[in-house]
């Protein structure tokens, strides 16, 4: 998830998770009976695409009914290190959500009913003597690529959760994968960038980008661009895995880029939203916010919506980076927005899950979760998935 980002998954570490109350582990919970779900619901990679732009063509819930259901990982034992949250930004592909959960597993959940198909176990976490899946799936030909805490990117089956290949890195895999052609691409926090092929989980190449990274890769043409907790966005030459060039910031970037119409936007941990030219990293144009950037930027409509520590969602122009319109909320905002026909789907750690125009900023509705909600929320027609600190994935209609 953040959903990649360092400083929400560091205070994993620190903080005590709060358990939301009512079901049990791996069972739906509570709530009104869902709404249709057709086969058009459909979310194979996190951020909507390889090039994480974040907008997705359906109807979206425009009115809040109710809660169709709620799913409830597990934790593992040591609540004062974590485990108890979804950071995970789930797939969706054949009436089928896959997500990570702070627990260690892997879910495949039944997106009408919230009953669950299978889970898959991963191992001990490579850096904190713990378990947990931040990595945000993608999912393409019944496989499913997803990031661990134990270092590797697993290839599973989707139907059964069984491992079709697991390739090891040298540090967590907290990357979102991107896969295009015959390749998965991803990053880990021993600093490098991975390409994979996806019908053997043999490496074609990787790059070491001096810096752990927390990002999911942003492809765009021949190019992926990716952050990392030395400062940098990096351009990488996707065929043969050769640096083009980087461009540092202050401090951390664990903003995953998106890029559109030759243009790179992400978010640093030194309070900017930055605009690159996608072909040379020579800056277009800066915003200063607050407080560090970690939220995962959306491209739609001429405009850039992100979020801030400083717990506002900002909608900047595109092209000059003017500000249009912010929305504040009552803490930081890490969940980075879903932009559907006309409406902005989003999280923020004061728990509430928002959705506000696009064009005024004008809140629509929201829902209270028990925690804070870092993912990124999946809008579906007439359905939204939202992952919460507090271990629940919650299905609203």
């Amino acid at each position: 998830m953040r959903k990649n980002l360092y400083s929400s998954f560091a205070w994993v570490i620190v903080a005590v998770f709060m358990a939301g109350c009512g079901g049990g582990a791996g069972k739906p919970a509570g709530g009104a009976s869902p709404g249709a779900v057709t086969q058009k619901d459909v979310q194979v990679m996190f951020r909507g695409g390889p090039a994480r732009t974040g907008v997705y063509s359906n109807a979206g819930l425009p009115e809040f009914h109710g809660l169709a259901w709620k799913f409830k990982t597990g934790k593992w034992w040591n609540k004062l290190s974590g485990g108890i949250f979804i950071y995970s930004t789930p797939a969706v592909m054949d009436g089928v959500a896959y997500f990570g959960a702070g627990d260690g597993n892997i879910y495949a959940v039944d997106i009408k009913t919230g009953a669950e198909k299978w889970r898959f176990v991963t191992g001990r976490d490579v850096s904190w003597m713990g378990r947990w899946v931040i990595s945000s799936p993608s999912v393409l030909n019944g496989v499913v690529y997803i990031g661990a805490g134990d270092g590797k990117l697993y290839a599973l089956n989707t139907d059964t959760g069984a491992v079709i290949w697991a390739f090891q890195t040298g540090g967590d895999v907290i990357s979102s994968p991107a896969v295009e052609g015959d390749a998965v691409y991803f990053g880990s926090l021993d600093g490098k960038l991975y390409s994979v092929n996806i019908h053997t989980g043999k490496e074609n190449w990787n790059l070491d980008t001096f810096g752990g990274v927390f990002t999911a890769p942003a492809l765009d043409g021949g190019m992926i661009y990716i952050g990392n907790r030395s400062h940098d966005l990096v351009a990488v030459d996707k065929a043969t895995g050769k640096e083009k060039w980087r461009y540092r910031t202050k401090k951390d970037v664990d903003s995953t880029p998106a890029v559109a119409d030759g243009v790179v936007y992400f978010g640093s941990g030194d309070t900017g939203i930055y605009a690159l030219d996608a072909l040379t990293g020579k800056e277009k144009w800066k915003y200063k916010t607050t407080h560090g950037v970690y939220c995962s930027p959306t491209v739609g409509g001429g405009m850039v919506y992100t979020g801030s520590w400083d717990g506002n969602l900002y909608a900047l122009d595109a092209v000059t980076g003017k500000e249009k319109w912010r929305f504040k909320t009552r803490y930081r905002v890490d969940s980075p927005p879903a932009l559907v026909n006309g409406l902005l789907y989003f999280g923020s750690g004061d728990k509430f899950l928002y959705v506000v125009d696009a064009a005024t900023g004008q809140e629509k509705w929201k829902f209270e979760t028990g925690e804070e909600v870092i993912a990124s929320p999946v809008v579906l027609d007439g359905l939204v998935l939202a992952g919460s600190r507090d271990g629940y994935l919650y299905a609203l209609r």
